[in-house]
C-alpha cells in the first residue's frame, strides 16, 4: 500500500533550482516518499500475512482414514496464500513465526474416535486433538498453536473418525463449520 503522492504530482519548480518552496528538492523529496513506501510495504508484510478458510458446504470424511480437510472459500486472503485450484492448503509467503488454529467440526453421532492434526509440508506440526465422540451431540474439535515455518510450506489440516462409515464435518453455518486460520506473528 504506497502513499497517496497527488500532491507530490502536482508540485512544481517554480524557479530552476529543483526546489519547490523548500530546502528539499523534488527529487529528494521523491526518494524520501520511495523509502516510506518500501517500509509499509515491509511492515505490511510482517504483520497482515494472514488468512482465514471454511467449508460452507462441509466434507465427508471415510471410515478410519486420515483425510486432508478441503476449503471453498475465505473471509480474507490479501496475500493470495490460498487458491481454489489448490482448496486443502495455504502457503506460507514468507519465513516466520505463526499463529495456526484448525478446526474440524464432526456431524452428530456418537460412535468411535476423532482426530484433528495441523501439517506442514506433510508433517504434523502442533499436536493433535484427539477425542472420543460427544454423545448426543455434534463433536467440535479445535487445534491451535504457534509454528515457526519457512516461506513456500503447505499448511494443511486433516482429519480421521472411526464411526464405522462416512461421517460429514462442516458446513454448518457460523462457527459450526471447518475452519484454518493463520497470522504471521512475527518474524
Amino acid at each position: 500500500m504506497a502513499l497517496n503522492r497527488t500532491w507530490y504530482n502536482a508540485l512544481v519548480d517554480d524557479d530552476g533550482s529543483n526546489t519547490v518552496g523548500t530546502v528539499w528538492g523534488k527529487d529528494d523529496i521523491k526518494n524520501l516518499l520511495d523509502s516510506v513506501d518500501a517500509e509499509i510495504t515491509r511492515i505490511g508484510a510482517l504483520h497482515y500475512c494472514d488468512i482465514n478458510l471454511v467449508n460452507a458446504n462441509g466434507q465427508a470424511f471415510p471410515n478410519a482414514v486420515f483425510t486432508v480437510a478441503t476449503f471453498d472459500s475465505f473471509s480474507y486472503n490479501p496475500y493470495g496464500m490460498w487458491s481454489g485450484s489448490d482448496p486443502t492448503a495455504i502457503l506460507i509467503p514468507v519465513a516466520g513465526t505463526y499463529h495456526i488454529t484448525a478446526q474440524i467440526f464432526w456431524d452428530n453421532n456418537q460412535a468411535g474416535l476423532r482426530v484433528v492434526q495441523v501439517l506442514g509440508n506433510g508433517v504434523a506440526i502442533l499436536p493433535d486433538a484427539l477425542q472420543n465422540a460427544v454423545i448426543g451431540g455434534y463433536t467440535g474439535q479445535q487445534v491451535t498453536g504457534i509454528s515457526n515455518l519457512a516461506a513456500g510450506v503447505r499448511v494443511q489440516v486433516q482429519g480421521y473418525q472411526s464411526a464405522g462409515g462416512s461421517l460429514r464435518a462442516g458446513g454448518y453455518g457460523g462457527f459450526s463449520t471447518n475452519r484454518l486460520r493463520v497470522d504471521r506473528i512475527s518474524g
